[in-house]
């Protein structure tokens, strides 16, 4: 009853107990806006239209892994499954922003001088597009070196690489980010 009153449909219920995993975004001030639940079975996600629910604000929020005080170096991605795969296989700290429209408002501290987005690929390219324009973004926003890591997949996200061929894959993945040459732009 309690998944139907959550809009999963009563042909996706399944048999097995169903988990929600939790997961709080912060703001920059370390305040909790925002929580995102991930129904599972099984180990796996639900297998429903929308096995996400997220209550709160995100803008501005993202949930933290790792500690980013120790490191200059950092990564973003955009949903949970992503960032704790790119978490466990690097160790390094993940800004999981909860949506591609936060990319770009995430509570990035200014201790991180190099920033990397990890992309989602789709056929259409829309995960690839907007890990560019937030590379382009922290760029601007003064972030020394911004880039994106590509999951060897053509369809698909590092969670996928981590199931499909494990830690080192999407270690390696990452250690190949692409980061756009300097430019010195001279005025004269």
């Amino acid at each position: 009853n309690d998944l139907l009153k959550m809009g999963v449909q009563k042909n996706e219920v399944p048999s097995t107990d169903v988990v929600a995993l939790v997961f709080k975004a912060q703001n920059a001030k370390g305040e909790v806006t925002a929580v995102q639940q991930v129904l599972t079975t099984d180990g796996k996600k639900l297998k429903t239209r929308n096995p996400k629910k997220t209550n709160g604000i995100i803008h501005g929020s993202a949930v933290v892994l790792g500690d980013p005080s120790k490191s200059d170096k950092a990564l973003t991605a955009e949903g949970p499954e992503t960032g704790a795969s790119l978490h466990q296989a690097t160790g390094l700290p993940v800004f999981i922003v909860l949506g591609k429209s936060n990319f770009l408002h995430a509570p990035i501290p200014s201790n991180i001088k190099t920033l990397i987005t990890a992309a989602d690929m789709e056929p259409a390219g829309r995960g690839l597009a907007d890990a560019l324009k937030a590379a382009q973004h922290w760029t601007q926003e003064g972030v020394e070196n911004s880039g994106i890591a590509l999951p060897l997949l053509n369809d698909g996200d590092f969670n996928d690489v981590l199931q499909k061929d494990g830690d080192e894959a999407v270690h390696r993945a990452v250690e190949r980010s692409y980061f756009a040459p300097k430019r010195d732009f001279d005025a004269t």
